[in-house]
């Protein structure tokens, strides 16, 4: 095993994990003895642009492919809290009449979806605080049916101010 520590930066070198160099300025590397990155599919360029499938990506990101989000789920109470530093996707099941609360961790441009979820009663409301803006200034009335699914759409405009809109009765 060597080990190269400079100003911060720790890279230690094992059969497993290590970054191989393969020529023409580009590496390997790898993981648990995985190829996390392939020098032939991903990069990451002197730009700092990340490739993932793309050797000359041209954008902060580039996934050529799919990819996805996990959907993390929120706690149910009178005030759901909502951090945006876990995940942009989250589901919700009412067990009662409750509000969203101004979320935290939020950056402009953040994206994602909140899947709300009626329980077995239904007839839950939803209400949201500040941050939150739909069209004319209307929060949704949800599809009341127990079991029903109705999605929230939004995107984070800036650090206090999030554009959503409805999907209702999507499940």
């Amino acid at each position: 095993m060597s080990t190269l520590q400079v100003s911060n930066v720790h890279l230690e070198s094992t059969a497993n994990n290590r970054l191989q160099y393969v020529g023409s300025n580009t590496v390997n590397l790898y993981v648990g003895g995985t190829k996390v990155i392939d020098s032939n599919s991903s990069t990451i360029a002197i730009t700092g642009n990340v490739g993932i499938g793309n050797t000359a990506p041209a954008l902060d990101l580039y996934v050529n492919g799919s990819s996805a989000g996990a959907i993390g789920t929120l706690t149910d109470a009178a005030n759901v809290a909502v951090d945006l530093s876990t995940f942009n996707n989250h589901s919700i099941t009412l067990g009662g009449n409750r509000n969203i609360d101004n979320p935290t961790n939020l950056q402009p441009g953040q994206s994602g979806v909140i899947f709300v979820t009626q329980d077995g009663t239904g007839s839950r409301t939803l209400s949201w605080s500040s941050y939150w803006k739909f069209s004319g200034n209307i929060a949704p009335i949800l599809t009341t049916t127990g079991g029903s699914v109705d999605a929230i759409l939004y995107v984070v405009r800036t650090s206090t101010s999030i554009t959503a809109q409805s999907v209702l009765n999507v499940g």
